[in-house]
């Protein structure tokens, strides 16, 4: 353990949470999304990453790599499907609103698919710089 890489890991860490805020912005007004999505929601949403780094981490100092592996694989899937599951309301509009926006519903959706591909990079960079 060094005071060091503590310190590099949290900088990485909040640089990440900063960069993912801004990309989900962004993406949100390039794709119109009407209701405003909320930023201490998607801090959140990016939040949920650090329970699988963190046991992974741990992981990663008690047992093999094959251990390592398994507990990010497993992770990394499931914060995948909670995150389809919960953002969805966030991006996705109703099936009541107007056809002009239903009709940008499949880029939202690969939006969607994008924003929790990123959340899995991003606890890769972060179990696998520390």
């Amino acid at each position: 353990f060094s005071p060091d890489a503590l310190g590099t890991t949290g900088t990485s860490a909040i640089f990440l949470v900063a960069t993912e805020l801004l990309l989900v912005k962004l993406g949100c007004y390039l794709l119109g999304v009407t209701n405003d999505v909320p930023s201490v929601d998607v801090i959140a949403y990016c939040g949920y990453k650090f329970l699988g780094v963190n046991t992974s981490v741990a992981a990663k100092i008690f047992f093999s790599s094959t251990v390592v592996y398994s507990v990010f694989a497993y992770y990394s899937l499931a914060f995948a499907f909670f995150t389809l599951r919960t953002t969805k309301y966030l991006f996705l509009p109703d099936a009541a609103d107007s056809a002009a926006v239903v009709g940008h519903r499949q880029t939202r959706i690969y939006f969607l698919f994008a924003f929790a591909l990123l959340q899995v990079f991003d606890a890769l960079l972060l179990v696998y710089g520390a």
